[in-house]
């Protein structure tokens, strides 16, 4: 982190609990699609990357264990991640998978 004058402690002075729970407050409500999709564009751009080909690696995400909280409900009028028992590449009905 950048040291100033302003902030002698690199800024870390100007995180505190309230701010990190604004902050991912403001993270859960926003469109994170579209948030992830205007930092690759910046990036891509900054960096000049081209974008002409680009992979899309679709890995299977499992997971073992209970989520209760996980059921797609709406919270703050937003849907939820659902993890579920399904079909997935892995071929392992037993274990759950993230809709």
């Amino acid at each position: 982190m950048n040291k100033c004058s302003a902030c002698p402690r690199g800024g870390l002075d100007l995180i505190n609990d309230d701010r990190v729970v604004r902050s991912l407050d403001a993270l859960f409500r926003n469109d994170r699609a579209a948030m992830l999709t205007a930092i690759v564009l910046h990036g891509s751009k900054t960096f000049d990357v081209d974008l002409s080909e680009l992979h899309n690696d679709p890995t299977t995400v499992t997971f073992t264990g209970r989520y209760q909280n996980a059921c797609g409900e709406k919270v703050q009028g937003i849907p939820t991640l659902l993890i579920t028992n399904g079909f997935n590449k892995d071929h392992r009905p037993d274990l759950k998978q993230l809709l």
